[in-house]
């Protein structure tokens, strides 16, 4: 009973003291239900990627602080994790392939926005990330009465690279906001390329052809809850 007076006396207080009001800061939290790596991978696990061992929704997650600048100019740092497991049939080779790909990626982004409405807002800006990625893409196929494992790449990279977003802001009540935002980021440096089983490592992957991992390009599509302090 004592702490849940506590809180109330606390969270009454946040509302009426002039930093709450001023709403400078942000903390939100948001999940990438869309990516697209310009690879031929699905934008969900449906249809031929589908199934027993991939979930339908892709594994992605983020966690970010906001400084508000000035009336129109906004800071940001954020933490984002996304992680994929895939397996498919490559008919043409008569092989089953599975794929993973996992990263935590760190970033940095500057932006301006500009009044809709009352409560609504447009945001636009960009910036640079720093990611760690772990990837894999092997395959199966059946010799005789042996399951032949062809390892085309398993490794991992840091990553350096940059980033726009542009997003959708609604604002119902002065200390939240819910947000869709489309994200588009690429990767220019690579560091510590693991081990390649392939000479050609660097190339795009691609689910149709001769697989190659990873991808440098992640568009994807983010939904988001932020509370206003």
């Amino acid at each position: 009973m004592r702490t849940t007076l506590i809180f109330a006396l606390f969270l009454q207080c946040s509302i009426q003291c002039p930093l709450y009001a001023q709403s400078k800061n942000q903390l939100s939290i948001q999940t990438g239900l869309f990516h697209s790596f310009l690879d031929g991978g699905p934008l969900m696990n449906i249809g031929t990627y589908r199934t027993a061992w991939n979930n339908i929704f892709l594994e992605s997650y983020g966690l970010q602080y906001q400084r508000k600048l000035n009336t129109a100019q906004f800071l940001a740092i954020s933490l984002s994790g996304y992680s994929n497991y895939c397996v498919w049939l490559n008919e043409k080779d008569s092989k089953l392939m599975f794929s993973s790909r996992t990263f935590a990626t760190l970033g940095g982004t500057f932006s301006h926005s500009k009044s809709l409405s009352e409560k609504i807002d447009l945001k636009y800006g960009g910036g640079i990330n720093f990611r760690m990625m772990i990837y894999s893409l092997d395959g199966y196929s059946d010799i005789s009465t042996l399951i032949n494992v062809e390892k085309y790449y398993d490794g991992t990279q840091f990553q350096m690279g940059t980033h726009g977003q542009i997003s959708l802001n609604y604002n119902p009540l002065t200390w939240l906001t819910l947000y869709t935002q489309f994200y588009a980021e690429g990767y220019l440096f690579s560091n510590y390329p693991g081990i390649s089983w392939t000479t050609t490592f660097m190339n795009d992957f691609n689910y149709n052809n001769r697989p190659n991992f990873p991808s440098r390009i992640d568009l994807s599509l983010r939904f988001g809850v932020g509370i206003n302090f």
